[in-house]
């Protein structure tokens, strides 16, 4: 078996990439036209429609992993292959992506080539999907937000009782993808670890690394002992300055530098 192998340097921040890499709509502008279906969730399938030079496909395959926003992987099978859709004519494409100077580098991976002719021309065509990811990546809105807690004040929560449930005044610096400040109205609840949840709605102002600078405010919160149930909501109409009309989505995730905002901007 012979391996193909292509990467390239991005001018985009790995969490960029990862959008630009695994959102329908974005993989179509610059992957042929590609129609990609899937959950991305391990063990599920997958699926790339479309047409190439005239000819329609229709390729397949299940995730195999998925380590967001550095790492994937796919089993992936096409029937233009001419060959039976048996485990054996299945081949890996692996996308990995790391940070690198201000950007990310981008690698894949395709093995299960019967010859290197055919691990050439997987390739140029990996190639040249990269060159298309390189284009739309840089366009895609995604800050990565990191922050100090410079102040907890305990809060009171008139008519709710119990220490199950607490409130506290957050106050924080934002010290890159958003430089600013901000102030969160936060509900915890639940006193085990492992077993708390929260809410919160935070008024962010600042600048972010573009130069755009203003004000919105953030719905966020989560289950601790549920990572994928993080979320966080522009609130519509709440952006002033160069955020005004500002929507979006996101999550607050955590590593060893402590928490931070993946903030997927419309």
């Amino acid at each position: 078996m012979h391996e193909a192998r292509a990467d390239i340097h991005v001018d985009a921040t790995p969490e960029a990439v990862w959008r630009a890499l695994t959102e329908p709509e974005l993989v179509r502008q610059y992957f042929f036209g590609t129609e990609l279906s899937t959950d991305w969730q391990v063990g599920s399938p997958i699926r790339y429609r479309g047409e190439w030079q005239g000819t329609q496909y229709d390729a397949h395959g299940v995730v195999l992993e998925v380590t967001p926003p550095h790492l994937l992987v796919t089993d992936f099978f096409s029937p233009s292959s001419g060959l039976p859709d048996v485990p054996a004519n299945h081949q890996t494409v692996t996308f990995e992506i790391v940070p690198e100077d201000r950007g990310s580098r981008v690698t894949v991976v395709q093995d299960g080539n019967r010859d290197e002719a055919g691990a050439q021309h997987a390739t140029a065509n990996w190639r040249m999907m990269l060159d298309g990811l390189a284009s739309i990546a840089p366009t895609v809105d995604t800050v990565v937000a990191r922050f100090d807690v410079d102040g907890w004040d305990p809060a009171s929560l008139d008519g709710i009782d119990g220490g199950w449930l607490s409130a506290v005044v957050m106050r924080k610096t934002y010290t890159a993808g958003i430089v600013g400040t901000s102030v969160a109205h936060f509900i915890s609840s639940g006193e085990e670890e492992g077993s708390r949840g929260y809410l919160a709605a935070e008024r962010i102002e600042g600048v972010l690394d573009d130069g755009r600078a203003g004000a919105f405010t953030l719905h966020h919160g989560g289950l601790e002992v549920d990572g994928d149930s993080a979320f966080a909501h522009v609130v519509p109409g709440s952006g002033t300055g160069d955020f005004a009309g500002l929507t979006g989505t996101g999550r607050i995730e955590h590593d060893e530098a402590g928490p931070y905002f993946v903030l997927d901007f419309d």
